[in-house]
């Protein structure tokens, strides 16, 4: 057995192959249809920059990729039947950033007019399109190595970077990746050129990809380093940089006491890139129903840092001068995140993790803390005083 027979019955496959090679058919109809009633056709594909037949038929294929993509998540076995009385329908494979094992499936009919039908995932894609083309300002996409690329030179920027080892992305792609590849490889030969989603580059601390946690550790810490210094060297230097964060993860010790290591490693790579947090944004970004947030360890609030370089010449200070201006801040900056009851920006269960960032925006304004013995503090030992 295939791992695709593991994951889709034969029908299935059969239903969800027929249907990706029917797109091809569908750009081919699309170009004779446009040529005929006149568009000029120069013969540049989309990849290319084309704003002729060639390039408008192939647009077409790209939504109906999009549709296709979105089958294949309605018709796996891993599928399950929701029978909640406003809501009995097919629940899609992707409940959460992971794959699930399931006890049982419902297959949807890819024929009806239900939920995980072609005609419900066309219409639900036809929806957004025109939403997409609203703005009057282009938006565009591209790849590049976060620690190395230039489309952040001088511009505003917000970011929402991996956390840690929460998701593994480039592993959950190649559900999508594989038929996304058969459909667009001839549009954007580029783009999917290899077999499968690269990952060793990937900027989470995965142990198996890089031989054990203290590796995996030393691997994001030194990638997200550079990421941040990158972008720190090239944002507008009259913005600040802001970086989302949404994910909580606490590790108890014994002889450490409650700790967090993403978020440590984390706020480590951004200070190394030299910035300093002039504030913290508490936003409640996230869904109280999506599935991952029911009986898990995510935030139900995301935290926004607000980042500018550190200055050139930041002080340093004494680990005793630290504590006391920790004292005379952080009560004011909990009211602030607790103000409003239940409307509050920050919900309960993520105080303990949205109160680090006003603590660090004191410890990053300043060169270094210095322990008793002269030794700096380090971001691990921070957030415990």
């Amino acid at each position: 057995m295939t791992k695709f027979e593991k994951v889709f019955t034969g029908r299935q496959l059969v239903a969800l192959t027929t249907f990706s090679d029917l797109v091809s058919d569908a750009i081919e109809r699309a170009h004779a249809d446009a040529v005929r009633s006149g568009m000029p056709d120069d013969q540049v594909g989309l990849d290319a920059g084309g704003a002729g037949a060639t390039a408008y038929s192939q647009a077409i294929g790209v939504y109906l990729a999009f549709v296709i993509e979105k089958l294949t998540e309605c018709h796996t076995s891993l599928c399950t039947w929701s029978s909640a009385p406003k809501n009995e329908l097919v629940v899609s494979t992707f409940r959460r950033q992971a794959i699930a094992m399931t006890w049982d499936f419902a297959e949807s009919n890819p024929f009806a007019d239900s939920s995980g039908s072609l005609a419900k995932i066309t219409e639900a894609v036809s929806r957004v399109l025109p939403t997409s083309f609203s703005t009057h300002v282009p938006g565009f996409a591209t790849q590049a190595d976060a620690q190395t690329q230039k489309v952040s030179a001088q511009k505003v920027v917000s970011t929402d970077p991996p956390y840690y080892d929460n998701i593994c992305y480039a592993d959950l792609s190649d559900f999508f990746y594989v038929w996304l590849r058969k459909i667009l490889k001839p549009i954007f030969p580029n783009l999917y050129a290899t077999l499968a989603v690269p990952k060793s580059e990937e900027l989470v601390a995965t142990p198996s990809r890089h031989g054990g946690k203290d590796k995996a550790e030393a691997f994001f810490l030194d990638g997200m380093t550079h990421a941040m210094n990158n972008v720190a060297e090239q944002a507008h230097p009259a913005f600040p940089v802001t970086i989302y964060y949404a994910f909580k993860q606490a590790e108890t010790k014994d002889h450490v006491g409650t700790s967090s290591t993403g978020w440590e490693t984390f706020l480590e790579a951004v200070l190394r890139a030299g910035f300093a947090l002039t504030g913290t944004w508490p936003m409640r970004t996230e869904r109280d129903a999506r599935s991952i947030g029911i009986g898990t360890n995510a935030l139900a609030s995301s935290i926004i840092l607000v980042c500018r370089k550190r200055a050139v010449n930041a002080p340093t200070v004494s680990r005793r001068e630290f504590i006391r201006e920790l004292n005379a801040n952080l009560p004011e900056a909990l009211l602030d995140m607790t103000r409003g009851g239940v409307n509050s920006p920050v919900a309960p269960v993520d105080l303990s993790q949205a109160i680090i960032g006003p603590g660090m925006a004191i410890f990053s304004q300043y060169a270094a803390v210095l322990e008793a013995d002269g030794q700096p503090m380090s971001v691990r030992t921070a957030p415990t005083h």
